[in-house]
C-alpha cells in the first residue's frame, strides 16, 4: 500500500446567510512507501550541489527511523513548491522544515506547528544540523511539542499562537537543542493540518 501526505485546510467560520463550503484537501506528496508521523522537508534551492553530505545524512536518518519519519528532498521545480513556500514561510534557501501529523503538531484550533531551519550558518555543519533534525524529530514524536502547544493554547488568534511558539521554543526545544541560537531557528504555525492517507482515498 502507498500513502499520500494531505494538507487539510483549516475550516473558516461560516458567515450567516452564506452556504457552507467543503473542507479543502490538497495532496502535497503522493505514493509514499510509508505512513509516516513526522516529516522533514529539505529545500536545497540553488545550493543543491553543495549540500550532498547533508542530503546523504538526512536520507540515512530517514532509513534509521523507519515509518516514524519521512524525509523529502524538494526542488524548486516541484509543482507543490509554491504552496509549501507559502505554508512554511520560505524565504532564504536552503531550508529544512520539520513538522508532523495533527496528533503530534496541531493546536486545538487546527493550526500546525513547524520548525524552520534556514540560517546559512547552520548548513556549514551538516553533522550537527542532522543531529538537530533528529532531536526535533524526537520532540515531535514523543508528544513534547504537542503537549506544550495544548498547554499554551488558551486563546485564539495569531498573537496567541506567537506566544505558544515562544513557549515551545523556551520550554521544549532550547533545553534539548542547546547549540541553536534563537535567530537560527523559527517555530511557527500554518493554518490547517497534515494527514497521511492511503493513496486514492482523498
Amino acid at each position: 500500500m502507498t500513502w499520500d501526505i494531505v494538507f487539510i485546510e483549516k475550516p473558516k467560520p461560516q458567515v450567516l446567510g452564506e452556504p457552507s463550503r467543503a473542507l479543502g484537501e490538497d495532496v502535497m506528496l503522493d505514493d509514499l512507501p510509508t505512513d509516516a508521523k513526522v516529516f522533514v522537508f529539505f529545500f536545497p534551492g540553488d545550493m543543491s550541489t553543495g549540500t550532498d553530505d547533508l542530503q546523504d545524512r538526512l536520507r540515512a536518518l530517514g532509513r534509521r527511523t523507519g515509518s516514524n519519519l519521512f524525509v523529502d528532498i524538494g526542488s524548486l521545480a516541484d509543482k507543490d513548491y509554491p504552496a509549501a513556500a507559502e505554508r512554511f514561510g520560505l524565504v532564504a534557501l536552503p531550508a529544512i522544515v520539520v513538522t508532523a501529523t495533527s496528533p503530534l503538531a496541531a493546536s486545538p484550533e487546527g493550526d500546525t506547528a513547524f520548525v524552520r531551519l534556514d540560517a546559512q550558518s547552520l548548513f556549514a555543519k551538516p553533522e550537527l544540523l542532522t543531529r538537530t533534525v533528529e532531536q526535533l524529530f524526537n520532540l515531535f514524536l514523543t508528544n513534547k511539542v504537542s503537549q506544550a502547544v495544548r498547554l499554551g493554547t488558551w486563546h485564539t488568534g495569531r498573537a496567541a499562537l506567537a506566544a505558544v511558539a515562544e513557549r515551545v521554543w523556551r520550554s521544549v526545544v532550547q533545553p534539548v537543542v542547546t547549540w541553536l541560537a534563537e535567530r537560527e531557528f523559527t517555530l511557527n504555525f500554518f493554518e490547517g493540518t497534515l494527514e497521511v492517507k492511503p493513496s486514492g482515498d482523498n
